[in-house]
């Protein structure tokens, strides 16, 4: 087995060097890196199983070469070696570990295009979960995403035009005009469909106007933001109702519960193909407005109130119109303060729902944090 062991150690040592020309910005040498590293943990896990190798040294030597066949793009490779792995007797933690792992697989198949050819003002968005099945996906799941991204991307776009913060207003005609969302048949084979964003007709095909700008930028927010680099997003996006409205809607954008597991964006930018796969799932984001996770202290954190109740409509001709009444379980009414870049895009639509309440007492009222529908029972 010494043979396994410094194929084992030559391949970790590739995939070391990998990430850390990642970092530095070098995908092309990173890409190159994981190949080798996933070839030569392949033959370490092939090796170990010919000579019969035990557990559970055999299934992690397998999800590992598994693991680096993602890395690398070897999808096909990466399905076999979880096959080969779960067809032996792993221990039930690596076996779980196995199946998210074939899930992971799987999902990035669903990311690649599939001999659709996106020009630069569209994208393709999928989804995947247990709720998820060929050519079918819960309706509201599916439509409420879509809505999703094209809130994001009308305010990707004022932000770049640099318009203020409108909760109320109609969005600007000639953005309006520029940024219109087109949805396409759904594919039912990755449950996916493409986005088109509506482009002047008089521009010039391969001219990067408004919307490629703002899909380019959309990307990378997405990605920051499922990365957890709150303090980059902040910084990108240093107005705070934009900021607070981006992480409202990305929070609707993002994984939740058991149905939807993962969700998608596909974009070709400046002719390089992108992906970004959402996984950070809405329950690990803490709060909504700008200053929360940074500067909430633990002591406050203990303090955060969480309460349900229906959500009632709010008069925009009272003082009080930057707040929201909920009428608790209990029949007892609670005034919620709205923080500006919430109210129009994330509060209003969830009017007359039963919701959760997440924010802080603030005198008499609460500082609303986050708002989620509460899912029947």
């Amino acid at each position: 087995m010494s043979e396994v062991r410094e194929l084992h150690t030559r391949a970790m040592d590739a995939a070391e060097a990998a990430l850390r020309e990642m970092r530095s910005g070098q995908a092309d040498r990173a890409l190159t890196l994981n190949t080798e590293a996933f070839e030569l943990e392949q033959r370490a896990a092939i090796l170990a199983l010919n000579n019969g190798g035990v557990e559970p040294t055999q299934s992690v030597l397998l999800r590992s070469a598994a693991t680096l066949a993602l890395r690398c793009r070897r999808y096909r490779d990466g399905e076999r070696l979880v096959a080969k792995a779960l067809s032996g007797d792993p221990p039930n933690d690596v076996a779980e570990e196995l199946r998210d792992l074939l899930e992971q697989i799987n999902f990035e198949r669903h990311l690649q295009l599939r001999g659709v050819a996106l020009s630069h003002d569209e994208l393709q968005l999928s989804i995947a979960g247990a709720g998820v099945g060929y050519g079918f996906a819960p309706t509201g799941e599916f439509v409420k995403r879509i809505e999703a991204v094209q809130k994001l991307m009308h305010r990707t776009g004022e932000y770049q035009a640099k318009q203020p913060y409108r909760d109320h207003a109609s969005l600007p005609k000639e953005l309006r005009d520029q940024l219109q969302v087109f949805v396409s048949v759904p594919r039912a084979a990755s449950m996916a469909v493409t986005l088109r964003i509506a482009r002047d007709p008089d521009q010039k095909e391969l001219f990067r106007g408004p919307a490629a700008e703002a899909i380019d930028e959309l990307m990378t927010r997405l990605q920051d933001f499922n990365d957890g680099k709150d303090t980059e997003l902040q910084q990108r996006i240093d107005d705070q109702s934009y900021h607070a409205n981006f992480v409202g809607l990305a929070k609707q954008l993002a994984p939740s519960g058991s149905k939807i597991r993962q969700v998608g964006l596909t974009a070709r930018t400046a002719g390089v193909e992108r992906k970004v796969a959402l996984t950070r799932r809405r329950e690990e984001v803490v709060g909504t407005i700008a200053s929360t996770p940074a500067s909430v202290d633990l002591a406050d954190r203990q303090r955060t109130l969480r309460i349900t109740g229906v959500l009632r409509f709010a008069d925009e001709t009272k003082p009080e119109k930057d707040s929201i009444k909920l009428i608790q379980d209990d029949g007892r009414p609670c005034l919620v303060h709205v923080p500006s870049g919430m109210m129009g895009d994330i509060v209003r639509p969830l009017w007359g729902t039963r919701v959760m309440v997440t924010g802080s007492r603030k005198g008499r009222s609460i500082g609303l944090e986050d708002i989620q529908p509460v899912e029947p029972e």
